[in-house]
């Protein structure tokens, strides 16, 4: 539900905009939930982004600068990390969130312009990485954040307009992708189109493919590797098949199948590649069952369940497929679970 202080994601990701949602909520939601509204809302804030681990944790984001972890879509075993500030176990704007296979947590702080890795929910092997510039380990606004199976870490530099690449979280290996001269060789390209890319979203697929959604442009792009290879567009400003406006959110199944959270279209899309094919659209503006307002972030679990971050909802949302079977939600401002 739209509080009177909610509004739009703001594009330049520095994300102000959505900071410290109103906790005052209409009539008997918040006289019923009050305790445990206002320890949700306060100190976790409405999700931004969200992370799935191999045994069904939930990884997010807050808008209240800070993380939580729950083991499930029922919302029990809630833990969380954060406040608002620059130093340890402080977050300004956190985004993307991802967990290695040893169980530690990455975080992109995008108002700190910097990556955090802890060993734990606790805070424990606290470590960073960047500071605000367009240099060799440093970031401006960055948005997304992926691990592949090797466990090194790619960043969506937004703030930067490219894509950065580093063996851990020491920077080592630092690489960066800038498009820019291959996207004005693309046959979608007319002389004065902006060529910079403004990525939000990033995952990497099975064989190590890269994919990030382009804000600047409404589209998604896959690309073989970091020099650019095989980069291949989908999408262009609209509403219909082939379409999207805003999308800030990317998975990719075992199968393959690309989800986009189509933000500003209030659905997610799900195609079998990068043509296009088997494009299916599912929900549209709204905060009933089959309905989203501003999803911001897609994940998929390991036995292919999709989860949405229904970010004006103040929710995440489970489906079982496309059609919206077995949708289960869990109120991020309630702290219940229904489906």
């Amino acid at each position: 539900m739209r509080s009177a202080e909610a509004v739009a994601l703001p594009r330049t990701l520095t994300l102000p905009a959505i900071r410290g949602r109103a906790v005052a909520r209409i009539g008997g939601r918040l006289l019923g939930f009050m305790a445990l509204s206002l320890i949700l809302l306060d100190e976790i804030g409405c999700p931004v982004n969200a992370y799935v681990d191999g045994i069904g944790r939930i990884y997010f984001a807050g808008s209240s600068h800070a993380i939580a972890r729950v083991n499930g879509i029922s919302g029990e075993g809630l833990v969380r990390i954060g406040e608002e500030g620059s130093g340890e176990r402080q977050f300004k704007a956190p985004w993307g969130i991802a967990a290695d296979a040893a169980g530690r947590i990455y975080v992109v702080d995008s108002e700190n312009h910097r990556i955090v890795r802890i060993s734990d929910m606790a805070g424990s092997g606290w470590t960073v990485l960047g500071r605000q510039g367009s240099g060799v380990r440093e970031f401006s606004s960055p948005a997304g954040l992926a691990l592949d199976a090797r466990g090194r870490i790619y960043v969506a530099d937004s703030g930067n307009h490219r894509i950065v690449r580093m063996d851990d979280i020491t920077g080592a290996g630092w690489t960066t992708f800038h498009p820019q001269g291959i996207l004005a060789g693309l046959p979608q390209y007319r002389p004065g189109m902006e060529v910079r890319i403004r990525p939000a979203a990033i995952t990497v697929d099975g064989a190590e493919r890269i994919y990030f959604t382009d804000r600047q442009h409404s589209r998604i792009v896959r690309i073989s590797d970091m020099t650019g290879a095989g980069l291949t567009v989908l999408g262009q400003p609209g509403s219909g098949a082939g379409q999207f406006m805003d999308p800030l959110g990317i998975a990719v199944d075992r199968a393959g199948r690309i989800y986009v959270a189509d933000t500003e279209n209030h659905r997610i899309v799900r195609v079998t590649d990068m043509t296009g094919r088997g494009w299916v659209a599912f929900g549209n503006e709204g905060n009933g069952v089959g309905q989203f307002d501003t999803p911001t972030a897609a994940a998929i679990d390991l036995v292919g369940r999709i989860y949405v971050v229904d970010f004006m909802n103040d929710r995440i949302v489970r489906m079982e497929n496309m059609n919206g079977d077995g949708w289960t939600v869990l109120d991020t401002y309630t702290g219940e679970s229904s489906s």
